[in-house]
């Protein structure tokens, strides 16, 4: 249980979150982040825990961290999309699958999370646009790479 080992801890985290042991994969998380506070996974699935465990304010300042110590980290982007839209501010979690998007055009996730998030603003012609573009993406994606 020393934070001397960050990434003994952090796997010790996935372990426990995989298990569903919130409270146990919250605890290695932190000691990992206590060893290495800059480490952007143990941020993002420190946030996954808060929001998996009710704790939105919580998760949106971990997932808001992780950007900030890596702004081009889409994952959190995406989370931080999620945990916004489901708490009523669709317009911050439109620019949040937005960003997650730009910074990884292949993350399928975002692509249509960006649509369902027009949709709930009422933009029906956005999302339809973006969930066109996903479906040609997707299509694509499988005839350059022969997966039949």
């Amino acid at each position: 249980r020393e934070p001397s080992n960050v990434a003994a801890q952090f796997n010790l985290g996935l372990w426990h979150h995989d298990a569903r042991r919130l409270k146990e994969a919250e605890n290695a998380y932190r000691l990992a982040l206590s060893g290495r506070e800059s480490f952007v996974n143990a941020w993002n699935n420190l946030g996954n825990v808060q929001d998996e465990s009710g704790r939105f304010v919580e998760a949106r300042t971990s997932f808001r961290r992780a950007i900030e110590l890596q702004p081009d980290y889409s994952p959190a982007h995406n989370k931080l999309r999620a945990t916004l839209s489901s708490h009523g501010r669709p317009n911050a979690a439109a620019k949040s699958y937005m960003r997650a998007f730009e910074l990884d055009p292949q993350n399928y996730a975002a692509r249509i999370n960006l649509g369902v998030a027009m949709l709930e603003q009422g933009d029906v012609f956005a999302s339809l646009s973006v969930f066109d573009s996903t479906i040609f993406f997707l299509i694509s994606s499988l005839l350059v790479n022969q997966v039949f």
